[in-house]
């Protein structure tokens, strides 16, 4: 672990205790309610909100590894087709110190690998896990629109086992010492943005954001990125249209981090589409669909994964 890493570990520690240990605001003081429209919330895209509230998000998705072809002078090229199955599981708490501040914690813990023989030898496994925390400022609000500051910085490990790596380089290189059937890299993250709500109807609310974030990772592979990116959301809550307490509500996301640990990239975009449960504002629970482009392992390749998440987040 560097230098960086133990410091960011212990602000990391002092900050969960803040999180944890100050007064909350109700949610009755700083809702998230604008001009009389309720939020649908994302656990991808952040939003101006001043909230205590408990997150859960699950998400899952199968895709297609691209076909790859393996040519190691024997008498014919292998050839390379599978399923490749993404989870991911998170957790976050926030909690309102005041009517302008509020700080959160989270933690998340992702897996992908193939789940046939072609694609678990081609793609591999990889794993990680992830720690992190964050604060929201409100800067400006008014009846129907608010605008606030976010930043966010997590740190974590990320584990890969690549087989066809690992071959390819005992054919090229011999075996040796430094041969590794498992690479280990320590990641660190970060956000910081400028993110807007407004509510022209009761019905429909807008938000958007513009982020830099910068990551990097050490270890058996190093690697560091710096980027700009932006996320917009809207949303249709038909409950305010016909009493129907359901809610719809499509997403942008281009993410100026790296995805799960493995590295910086260049497209990281996400589409989706959320249908939400409305009838309460201190119940939030939706199913979203995700359209995203994800990186391969150890790979400059990219395949299309449609995602399934289910998001439920209580505010207190």
């Amino acid at each position: 672990m560097t230098e960086f890493h133990r410091t960011a570990a212990a602000v990391l520690c002092i900050a969960l205790v803040v999180v944890f240990g100050a007064s909350p605001v109700g949610a009755a003081e700083t809702g998230r309610t604008l001009g009389g429209h309720t939020f649908m919330p994302s656990t991808r895209i952040r939003d101006p909100f001043i909230t205590t509230y408990l997150l859960s998000g699950t998400g899952m998705s199968i895709f297609q590894l691209p076909m790859l072809t393996i040519d190691w002078e024997g008498p014919e090229p292998v050839v390379v087709e599978g399923d490749v199955l993404y989870l991911v599981q998170g957790f976050r708490y926030q909690r309102a110190l005041n009517d302008w501040l509020a700080v959160r914690g989270a933690f998340s813990a992702t897996g992908r690998g193939g789940i046939d023989e072609k694609s678990v030898f081609a793609q591999g496994v990889m794993w990680s896990f992830a720690g992190g925390f964050g604060a929201t400022a409100r800067v400006w609000g008014a009846e129907r629109a608010a605008l606030a500051v976010c930043a966010d910085v997590a740190l974590g490990n990320a584990y890969t086992i690549n087989i066809l790596d690992f071959v390819e380089d005992i054919i090229e290189n011999g075996w040796n010492e430094e041969s590794s059937f498992v690479a280990e890299s320590n990641t660190s993250q970060g956000r910081l943005g400028l993110v807007g709500a407004w509510a022209p109807k009761r019905w429909l609310g807008v938000t958007a954001s513009a982020d830099w974030g910068w990551a990097e990772g050490s270890g058996d592979r190093n690697w560091d990125g710096r980027r700009l990116g932006g996320s917009g959301t809207v949303g249709v809550d038909f409950k305010e249209l016909d009493a129907v307490p359901v809610g719809v509500r499509v997403a942008f996301s281009s993410q100026p981090i790296g995805q799960g640990g493995t590295g910086p990239d260049d497209d990281i975009r996400s589409y989706g589409v959320g249908v939400f449960y409305t009838g309460r504002p201190d119940l939030s629970i939706g199913v979203d669909a995700i359209f995203l482009r994800l990186p391969l392992i150890d790979s400059d390749v990219k395949t299309d994964a449609l995602q399934f998440s289910v998001d439920m987040r209580y505010y207190f």
